[in-house]
């Protein structure tokens, strides 16, 4: 395995690094990453912006908006939070194929890593319905994943000392989402890692410095992985990938356009708004946004939906066709035509 220590604390950037490993190098063993960044909200690749942050306060804190290349929901992120990234080559299946679809292993492989370091620290985190990491029964991460060619990448965040009060500020509360949670508010379902460590826990008293250092040492011997560092073309790649996509702009603040139907459920697996420009009776423009975890672009879904006459039996005949866990995760084929015609 290879470890890789990132020294920049810019979202984008690390989300760079990421992109280039999963898009253009090529991988022979696994990576693990681990980074920080500034104050930060960073928005799932399928959310809109201005939906997620309360930008105007975001400015006001100095606070950077970031869109990362996976799905889920908008989080915050500081110097007291940390980072963990795992990529992994592509595999074979079960049956001896390209394995074109490594999210479910690529997961079990992450939390066994990230549950395995945090046990071994001494912090007794526990795993929580699709994506979330628990201490004390708090929310202390959760995790995404995006895929390339059978190669994947599963990142967290982990909330070490954060600012919570922050954290509660700027992201926008979808209500539905936590009167199904039954919890109020942000604040009342997450929790730092120092703020819930009890007496014999190696973060209780600790710096985000002194964490940090522990916290590669574990998983340092628990995956024996050496230390890359990038040469000057990686690095001119990882600059060009920066400019073009995650430090653009353009990629944060993608735009909807206005279409003549807009239509949004809460499930189980997330959130799904689903956009559709009906002409003469047929789909002519469709967009699709939520912090459902796809791993797969969801434009090539949309591009599936032009065309189809808008009813809900031509749909449901489409949907019938597609794999839908790679672009919508846990999101059913029922669930989505529940949304469009609903």
């Amino acid at each position: 395995m290879i470890y890789i220590e990132s020294s920049s604390h810019d979202a984008a950037y690390n989300f760079s690094i990421e992109d280039y490993l999963l898009h253009h190098a090529e991988l022979t063993c696994p990576i693990v990453m681990l980074w920080q960044t500034k104050p930060c909200v960073m928005i799932g690749q399928y959310q809109i912006a201005d939906l997620e942050v309360d930008k105007v306060r975001a400015k006001e804190k100095n606070v950077a908006i970031v869109r990362r290349p996976s799905g889920g929901g908008a989080i915050y992120t500081d110097e007291g939070t940390f980072l963990l990234s795992l990529i992994l080559p592509a595999g074979v299946s079960e049956i001896g194929a390209a394995d074109i679809l490594p999210q479910n292993q690529a997961r079990t492989r992450f939390i066994d890593l990230l549950i395995g370091a945090l046990t071994e620290m001494g912090i007794p985190a526990q795993l929580e319905g699709r994506n979330d990491i628990l201490l004390a029964g708090k929310k202390i991460s959760g995790m995404a994943q995006h895929v390339k060619a059978g190669k994947s990448c599963t990142h967290a965040s982990l909330l070490f000392d954060a600012d919570l009060e922050s954290l509660a500020s700027l992201l926008r509360v979808d209500d539905e989402k936590f009167r199904t949670k039954a919890v109020k508010s942000i604040r009342s379902r997450v929790t730092n890692i120092k703020d819930s460590a009890s007496s014999g826990d190696v973060a209780l008293g600790s710096t985000a410095e002194e964490f940090a250092c522990t916290f590669k040492s574990v998983l340092l011997a628990m995956t024996n992985a050496k230390l890359h560092t990038f040469t000057p073309a990686e690095g001119a790649q990882i600059e060009q990938i920066y400019q073009e996509k995650y430090g653009n702009s353009a990629w944060t603040y993608t735009k909807t356009p206005k279409f003549s139907t807009h239509t949004t459920r809460r499930f189980p697996g997330g959130k799904v708004e689903v956009f559709l420009e009906i002409v003469k009776g047929r789909v002519d423009a469709c967009a699709i946004h939520g912090d459902f975890l796809g791993t797969t672009p969801i434009t090539s879904l949309e591009k599936k939906l032009i065309g189809l006459e808008y009813s809900p039996r031509c749909f449901e005949k489409a949907l019938d066709q597609i794999a839908l866990t790679p672009y919508l995760g846990d999101i059913t084929a029922e669930e989505l035509l529940s949304c469009v015609f609903d």
